[in-house]
């Protein structure tokens, strides 16, 4: 990938868009002790709700518990790309552990989560022969969030306020799947609602004139009562924080420097940020307090970033020899293990070369 004069190279993709992909599709064989449908010699792709504030996020997720989430069947792609499955079927959940297919209309198959274990999802022609197979997995729920809906750096374990003006903001489920994981997960089911916002997807909100105060957030996802969020709007931030490198800096070489604006020691999202540098190049990132760097020499490059009314000149060591590999950053948002669409945002940028 090139960035105005930035070489990336960007090597995830291909697992990107494999997390949908069903077992035969992945494997290119016949799963053993099932007998297969000739209709779909490349299997099937099962393609799910998708989160928010994750960059490039396909899924799969894990269903929350009494929530659903609607699963489009898809030939697996070819020259024409992804197409709706249009072939008489039948779903098979195998009497539903973890999750149980509560209806289907076209191509969708709507499962609902009903405990933290997982099962596979069978997709079958009307005879029982196996188009494709896929796991899915329920979680109970243990918490909710709200992040930034577009993709942010915040160092794990801030806790996240909002600056005024016009904001998108995402409710995060975070569930708990089988063998305890902490895993975020999906109820297309939810209910949000904030005065004075509009919901735009099934997780999101646009706060199109936050104003600086306490919000309340009423939420209601999958076998819970409704809960009250308190969402906060700060007028700006108090001090400015240089993240560590998602990876190391080297002489010619295009890596990534992110910040973290904080009010009361909370990390303030939605501010606008302008960097400058004192040594090479330097331009906007992904994420809007990350800026991409490719110094030019040895030493120390001295980045100069500002929002919420701070202004910030953090230093960075430059090595004079190229890095051998990427390192593995903590992912966006502090999210908890196994958050796949964030860990892909975040080795996206460690993938910079």
């Amino acid at each position: 990938m090139r960035l105005s004069g930035f070489t990336f190279t960007l090597s995830l993709f291909a697992p990107l868009t494999a997390c949908n992909l069903g077992e035969r599709a992945t494997t290119g064989e016949c799963p053993r002790g099932e007998i297969c449908s000739d209709d779909t010699p490349s299997g099937l792709n099962f393609d799910g709700a998708s989160l928010s504030d994750g960059f490039l996020d396909f899924g799969s997720h894990p269903t929350l518990v009494g929530g659903t989430q609607a699963i489009r069947l898809e030939h697996a792609p070819d020259a024409l790309g992804f197409r709706p499955l249009t072939l008489p079927y039948l779903a098979d959940d195998e009497g539903g552990r973890g999750v149980k297919v509560d209806h289907t209309s076209g191509s969708v198959v709507t499962l609902r989560g009903v405990a933290s274990r997982t099962n596979y999802l069978r997709i079958t022609d009307l005879d029982g022969a196996l188009y494709d197979r896929k796991q899915f997995e329920g979680a109970s729920l243990t918490e909710i969030r709200v992040v930034p809906a577009r993709s942010e750096q915040i160092a794990t374990g801030d806790a996240v306020v909002f600056a005024p003006g016009s904001q998108d903001l995402t409710v995060a489920l975070v569930g708990e799947t089988e063998g305890g994981l902490a895993e975020r997960a999906v109820d297309e089911s939810m209910t949000i609602a904030l005065p004075g916002a509009t919901r735009t997807r099934w997780d999101t909100l646009r706060f199109s004139a936050a104003t600086v105060g306490l919000h309340s957030l009423t939420v209601t996802a999958g076998d819970r009562p409704a809960a009250a969020i308190d969402v906060e709007v700060v007028a700006g931030a108090d001090s400015l924080i240089a993240q560590a490198p998602l990876s190391p800096l080297a002489v010619g070489q295009g890596s990534i420097v992110c910040f973290s604006a904080h009010a009361a020691g909370r990390h303030v999202a939605g501010l606008a940020w302008t960097f400058s540098s004192d040594n090479g190049p330097i331009q906007a990132w992904l994420a809007p307090n990350c800026a991409a760097v490719q110094p030019e020499r040895a030493g120390t490059l001295i980045v100069t970033a500002r929002a919420g009314g701070q202004t910030l000149e953090a230093p960075f060591t430059v090595s004079a020899q190229a890095r051998s590999g990427a390192v593995s950053p903590q992912p966006p948002h502090g999210s908890p293990a196994g958050e796949r669409a964030a860990a892909f945002e975040a080795q996206l940028a460690a993938a910079a070369r």
